[in-house]
């Protein structure tokens, strides 16, 4: 019969009791009980040997002590005695609770904070991995129940602790705030297509000029080589130039945003123009005439 409700154990505390009787005839001088551990799941297919008992033979009831292993962790745990001589294996006790809490720091992130870019995810890990569950915290409420490792997206003070079920967790982890940033801009000024002639200057401008940041220009998807990490603006000087442009902008926190596309293109050439009034015509003084054409 257990003597505990759960099994909370630690460097500081480890000892268990249980009482062990049995109604059958005394058990041989040679024998000896122990006393077995299932695993998390009651399975006692790899028992622990917690205890070994050798002078309790001619003893109908006793009460005797055990520690949990160091990797115990988990609510389905089982005891059993196992008698040598004659051979014999008690009836399986109640589930209970058992866990061995840590001493060791409970570290999330390197005590790193993170900051993320619009759109962006960042992985927190803490340094134990070998605990069943974790509490986890954002901004002071219970956020997730799981692994070691979560994915956040956004911005909040976020924190674990090592879940010990019924016992007292002492294993909390350091506070990681993690702020998100606003998206870049990389809007390009002006329309989303310019109509240029071929002898035409037209300068493409970004429209935030920050000296922090790093302009990449793109042409038909390829990006414009030679060009200093600060080239807010980029010049079309020829019809050679024309086609598809797009910039992308990378901020000092490594944050990366690309434009919609501007095209760059020429200009129709091909106009006709018709005469709609007469080509030629007199004017007298203090008289007044309209000229007209018409074009495609």
């Amino acid at each position: 019969m257990l003597k505990f409700s759960y099994a909370c154990a630690s460097n500081n505390f480890n000892n268990f009791e249980v009482d062990v009787s049995f109604n059958t005839t005394v058990f041989d001088t040679n024998n000896i009980f122990t006393l077995e551990l299932s695993d998390k799941n009651g399975s006692f297919s790899t028992p622990t040997v917690v205890k070994s008992i050798s002078d309790k033979n001619q003893a109908f009831s006793f009460t005797t002590s055990f520690q949990v292993p160091l990797n115990t962790n988990g609510t389905g745990y089982k005891l059993r005695v196992k008698a040598s001589s004659p051979a014999k294996i008690s009836p399986e006790s109640d589930a209970f609770e058992a866990y061995f809490a840590t001493s060791d720091q409970l570290i999330l992130n390197n005590f790193t904070d993170v900051i993320l870019c619009d759109g962006a995810s960042k992985d927190l890990t803490l340094n134990i991995h070998t605990a069943e569950n974790y509490q986890w915290y954002k901004d002071g409420i219970k956020y997730f129940f799981g692994g070691p490792t979560i994915t956040v997206t956004e911005p909040g003070l976020y924190y674990s602790e090592i879940y010990y079920g019924s016992c007292t967790s002492s294993a909390v982890s350091n506070i990681v705030e993690v702020t998100k940033l606003a998206p870049v801009d990389a809007s390009i000024k002006g329309n989303s297509v310019i109509d240029l002639c071929p002898t035409d200057t037209y300068i493409l401008e970004a429209n935030v000029d920050n000296v922090n940041s790093i302009y990449s220009w793109y042409k038909d998807g390829v990006k414009i080589a030679g060009l200093p990490n600060y080239s807010p603006t980029y010049t079309i000087s020829n019809a050679n130039q024309f086609g598809t442009y797009s910039l992308e902008i990378e901020n000092d926190k490594s944050c990366v945003n690309t434009s919609a596309d501007v095209v760059i293109k020429a200009v129709d050439s091909n106009v006709v123009i018709t005469s709609v009034s007469e080509l030629s015509t007199y004017i007298l003084q203090g008289t007044s005439k309209t000229l007209q054409i018409d074009h495609n």
